[in-house]
């Protein structure tokens, strides 16, 4: 058997709710601007977990804004470019280097 919860609680309920349905947009999955869960739980008194719990239950998860997806597809780029690069100058590293044996052998006989 659970608890009532208190009329207090119950009113910190129902302003999350509205909280959430003023400031969050459940399709961009993104808050509007200077509010979080964080503001939500300080401004009604509950605890952040239960925001959270309450956001993803009634409106959905975080989600990344485009522009924050895009410049990280750009970081992963520019990253597997660099290691390709990286790859292909330590071969060519790795062939002057037998190049430069086979000449020393040659010039030290």
């Amino acid at each position: 058997m659970s608890a009532k919860p208190t009329p207090a609680a119950m009113r910190a309920q129902a302003l999350t709710i509205s909280l959430l349905s003023e400031h969050f947009d459940p399709n961009k999955g993104v808050y509007a601007k200077d509010w979080s869960d964080k503001r939500i739980a300080t401004e009604t008194g509950l605890a952040p977990d239960l925001v959270v719990e309450y956001r993803r239950e009634c409106f959905g998860e975080l989600k990344e804004p485009d522009e924050v997806r895009a410049l990280r597809d750009d970081i992963n780029a520019v990253e597997t470019l660099q290691r390709e690069q990286h790859a292909a100058l330590n071969q060519s590293i790795a062939e002057l280097r037998a190049n430069l044996a086979k000449v020393s052998a040659r010039w030290a006989a």
